[in-house]
């Protein structure tokens, strides 16, 4: 008879409790497969190591068991043996799965051996899957995004107990969707034991500026509050940081952010974290290293799985004028962060769409998009509304459903409009902002037919159609943090007039602020007494001849004061900086006016007043330069309104001429004295200012020496 000991079960929707230092620790990170000393039963072919999905995104590594594509049948796991199996030991893991829409669901079962493998007599655990799913379920094949994974824990009973003992993973395929199951482990959790989680930058990621702020993530795996140091190395380059974080809860996965660092773009370094803590109870996992190829990101990214319309639109940007600001990178390659770019062209091709990791990335793009630096993301895909569309597929997850109609702000109409409206001849046309299509031959296969829903418009209609929104081939939404075009045909399928489409629709994109002439990275000042010292850094540049720089007074209007040459185009870092000198007091703003070489401008202005007061004192400074040949320059400061008058004389008390006779207002002066123009000889000369205000006088002079 078999006992059936159900202790205790912990599903939890974040990362659960810790990892053991005893027994079991399996993270299937290494490609050895059984891991050593497991055993495999597999005859129906259900399991197998997977590398498209790991526990909470940490690791590259799990266990895939594929209920998808088997119709039926058992396959087991089965651990190393260990000793000294006790009731103190606890067994954790992680675990993903979503059901197929109407199918029954598949099982997991879990028993232990406490006799060397001959019987499996106490079950610690059996789950149908769907009563614990961690994601809805779908009719396609599920591969779990990070946010869809959950934690079980099982705690022995005092009465399990065995010196040669084993864990038993059983999978039952009822033709449902794909398990993922890992980080493994048993054991007596230990007091103290903090963990080298995950490092973050490994790999290739993409970033606005080669100066970036490196940072992992470490986990109290232990049952105590603890306080610890991790020290990060990068090599080569001798790079070294260390941090303390504090007070981490049992269980807290804490994010700990380095000192800056500088790469060099496109070279590879090795990352390695140490975590030194007293008394750790588990060593093995105090270290983690990593390969990190870091890059700076251009302007703008083309994401492919459809190599025609990469290399249609590669050809119409270098056409354009674009070749220098734009990435071409594979879906298949790479499904991290977009963050780093200002537009994207997402290229699908015939029947593909996108699966959970791209959807999320090419979500997160709109999501960071402020409307101080919109961005921009074009859509090109002939089966993505039919796929994605519960109006067609009932089975679309709220996900997919939600990108399509919340972001790409489209609902599925019909499958094929070219069957569909068939006096259109396959010929589509633009309107409002695409209106300079007069039109286009589509040669696609099945392209969707939509209509534009939560503030979309339609941009290209089938030519018979009037454009009024309820059928389109292209949306496109211009919103106020982000812009989005969505088209339902492949971007090569485009076969006539292709340099208007392609004019039309990148500048759509362009225009929209998916792509500007400067990226600017900040823009701030400093005040010394009546000097605001002005500066601003660029990310990149493209076609950028340079800034005006204009400010005002008040309510008054904007004047240009200066402008200081730009870098034309460059994907690298540039400092600008222009002090203002400023005669009266008063609160000022100032913005930048950047300009390319057409013409075309964007206005950046600094985000707070600045506020010059008025001098305390009196103040006439020394001229300068001096000596000086012809002329020099005179500096003073009136706390009020005066009357000022400034004189010249020459060292027998002779006036020599008069420089200012006016009333002026509080503030900061500077002018200037030309010897030349008075037809001066070489010598000493005194200037000499007095100013009258009510209740004071003013008089001081001072010496200055012409030299010819």
């Amino acid at each position: 008879m078999v006992r059936t000991f159900l202790l205790l079960i912990s599903i939890l929707c974040a990362v659960g409790d810790a990892y053991s230092q005893y027994k079991i620790k399996e993270t299937f990170e290494t490609a050895v497969y059984p891991p050593t000393g497991w055993t495999e039963n597999d005859a129906s072919d259900i399991i197998s190591r997977s590398t498209s999905a790991s526990g909470f995104g940490f690791g590259t590594g799990s266990i895939k068991a594929d209920f998808f594509n088997v119709t039926s049948g058992t396959s087991t796991l089965t651990t190393q043996s260990f000793s000294n199996l006790s009731g103190n030991d606890t067994l954790v893991f992680d675990y993903a799965y979503a059901p197929y829409t109407g199918y029954s669901p598949d099982s997991l079962y879990i028993r232990i051996s406490t006799d060397n493998g001959a019987t499996f007599n106490v079950t610690l655990g059996a789950y149908l899957l769907s009563n614990i799913a961690t994601a809805t379920a779908t009719d396609f094949e599920f591969t779990p995004g990070a946010g869809q994974w959950a934690t079980i824990k099982l705690k022995l009973d005092a009465a399990v107990t065995g010196n040669t003992s084993l864990v038993q993973f059983g999978f039952v395929s009822n033709y449902g969707n794909s398990l993922f199951i890992d980080n493994i482990t048993l054991g007596n959790t230990p007091t103290v034991d903090i963990q080298a989680l995950s490092i973050e930058n490994r790999g290739t990621q993409y970033f606005t500026s080669s100066n970036i702020s490196p940072y992992g993530k470490y986990r109290n795996n232990g049952t105590t509050l603890a306080t610890v140091n991790v020290t990060r190395t990068i090599s080569p380059g001798g790079y070294s940081s260390t941090l303390s974080m504090t007070h981490v809860t049992p269980g807290e996965i804490r994010t700990g952010i380095f000192d800056p660092f500088s790469f060099s773009p496109g070279n590879t370094y090795t990352v390695r974290d140490s975590v030194y803590f007293s008394g750790d109870g588990d060593a093995s996992n105090d270290t983690l290293s990593g390969t990190f190829i870091p890059k700076v990101a251009n302007t703008v990214l083309l994401y492919w799985n459809d190599a025609a319309s990469k290399d249609s639109l590669v050809t119409h940007l270098n056409a354009g004028g674009y070749s220098g600001v734009y990435d071409v990178i594979s879906m298949s390659e790479y499904a991290g962060s977009l963050l780093a770019w200002r537009s994207v062209f997402a290229l699908f091709g015939t029947g593909t769409s996108w699966n959970d990791a791209i959807r999320d990335s090419l979500k997160s793009f709109l999501d960071n998009s402020v409307a101080e630096s919109q961005k921009t993301l074009a859509v090109f895909g002939n089966d993505l509304a039919l796929v994605n569309d519960p109006i067609y597929n009932n089975s679309a997850s709220i996900s997919d459903t939600t990108f399509l109609r919340q972001y790409l702000h489209a609902q599925y109409i019909g499958d094929n409009w070219l069957t569909s409206v068939p006096l259109a001849a396959s010929v589509l046309k633009g309107t409002g902002s695409l209106l300079p299509i007069a039109s286009s031959v589509i040669t696609d296969a099945s392209p969707d037919f939509v209509k534009p829903v939560n503030n979309g418009v339609a941009g290209l209609v089938p030519f018979t159609e009037d454009g009024n929104g309820d059928t389109a081939t292209t949306v496109i939404y211009d919103g106020t943090t982000y812009n989005s075009l969505f088209c339902t045909n492949l971007y090569s399928k485009f076969s006539t007039n292709t340099n208007m489409v392609f004019t039309t629709i990148s500048q759509w994109v362009f225009d929209s602020s998916g792509v500007l002439p400067v990226e600017l990275a900040n823009f701030s000042y400093d005040v010394e007494q009546n000097n605001v010292n002005l500066k601003w850094m660029t990310v990149s540049e493209n076609n950028n001849s340079g800034f005006d720089i204009e400010r005002k007074l008040g309510n008054s209007s904007w004047q240009r004061i200066s402008f200081v040459r730009g870098n034309s185009t460059s994907n690298t870092q540039h400092s600008y900086s222009y002090t203002d000198n400023i005669t009266n007091a008063g609160v000022y703003n100032y913005r930048l006016k950047q300009i390319d070489f057409n013409g075309n401008y964007k206005y950046y202005n600094l985000n707070s007043e600045v506020n010059i007061g008025a001098p305390k004192k009196f103040t006439l400074k020394q001229n300068y330069p001096n000596p000086f040949n012809p002329s020099t320059n005179i500096e003073y400061e009136l706390p009020d309104n005066a009357k000022v008058m400034i004189n010249i004389y020459d060292v027998t008390g002779r006036l020599a001429g008069t420089l200012v006779n006016d009333v002026q207002n509080a503030g900061y002066y500077k002018v200037q004295f030309d010897a030349g123009k008075m037809n001066l000889a070489s010598g000493l000369y005194i200037y000499q200012i007095v100013t009258e205000s009510p209740g004071a006088r003013n008089v001081k002079s001072l010496k200055m020496l012409l030299i010819k």
